[in-house]
């Protein structure tokens, strides 16, 4: 389900919308059809949250054919390949795995260098930055509805609009324990500013 939902190939090139939601609704289908209540109920969640994914994909799409309109092809393809490879060395629990594939997203930015030396470097941060943050994007709105599920599942019938500000301000106002974000809180990010108390200690 993994691959199906990777945006690049291994060659670079981006994967059409269509051809990675039927395989993915196939992988869906097949894996729905075990039989097993548990797992019904949380393909069921999945499925309804991978609706909201196909937007992040196509907004992706658009950032790599304006690169491509713009760059030569192979330049593109080669930066798309090392921007995936990099990610999911950094989503790998694995060291062996993630120092592979660090490797190997290293090697596809320095193949594109090769290719446009004169505008490598910019080139490769201005478009590493543009995919990350159809992620980021897609990414933050999941961790908002990780973290607001369980109330929802526990308190039914019962989170009225004062419980969900409640929610609001912790999630904005705690810091995060891991990831690229580690250490900072969502309004920290957005204003730039550093909280001077905790989420706790300022309620």
């Amino acid at each position: 389900m993994r691959h199906a939902l990777e945006w690049f190939d291994e060659q670079g090139e981006i994967t059409e919308l269509t051809s990675r939601q039927a395989e993915s609704e196939a992988i869906v289908q097949w894996m729905d059809a075990l039989a097993c209540a548990q797992l019904h109920q949380a393909l069921a969640r999945f499925t309804s949250g991978l609706e909201g994914y196909w937007g992040y994909d196509q907004r992706a799409e658009q950032v790599y054919q304006e690169y491509s309109k713009r760059y030569p092809p192979e330049v593109v393809q080669a930066l798309a390949c090392g921007w995936q490879l990099a990610r999911q060395a950094t989503n790998s629990k694995a060291y062996g795995m993630r120092k592979r594939l660090a490797q190997d997203a290293e090697f596809s930015f320095a193949y594109a260098a090769t290719l446009l030396p004169e505008a490598s470097e910019a080139l490769r941060k201005e478009m590493v930055e543009a995919l990350d943050a159809e992620v980021r994007s897609s990414s933050l709105i999941e961790n908002v509805n990780s973290a607001l599920r369980p109330l929802l599942e526990t308190c039914r019938g019962q989170v009225d609009q004062q419980m969900l500000d409640l929610f609001a301000y912790v999630h904005n106002h705690r810091r995060f324990m891991r990831g690229k974000r580690v250490g900072k809180a969502p309004i920290e990010i957005l204003t730039g500013t550093e909280m001077d108390k905790t989420w706790l200690t300022s309620l």
